[in-house]
């Protein structure tokens, strides 16, 4: 799930909110030595998303070019981060 999260966040910080899966992994890779600090963050939004399919829900979409945050997905990692609301997954993909 942190995985998830990451590149939700890489995405973002990417004005097109686009990237090679190259340049991705790459700075996947860099925030992955980071330290503490950023794995600790990622693990406390993760935990609040239990069941996220990037592909699935529409926050991530693939092309020739690479993959590219979509609005949706920018509004879930936005409410993710505020913590004043929890965020919400597409009807169809809870389980239970």
């Amino acid at each position: 799930m942190s995985l998830q999260i990451t590149i939700l966040k890489v995405l973002s910080s990417h004005a097109d909110g686009r990237s090679s899966l190259a340049s991705l992994n790459h700075d996947i890779a860099i925030l992955a030595r980071s330290g503490r600090e950023w794995t600790d963050r990622v693990k406390r939004l993760a935990s609040r998303a239990s069941s996220l399919d990037l592909f699935g829900s529409g926050y991530i979409i693939r092309d020739h070019a690479g993959w590219q945050i979509t609005g949706d997905g920018r509004q879930f990692l936005a409410a993710l981060e505020s913590g004043t609301q929890e965020p919400r997954l597409p009807s169809d993909l809870i389980y239970g």
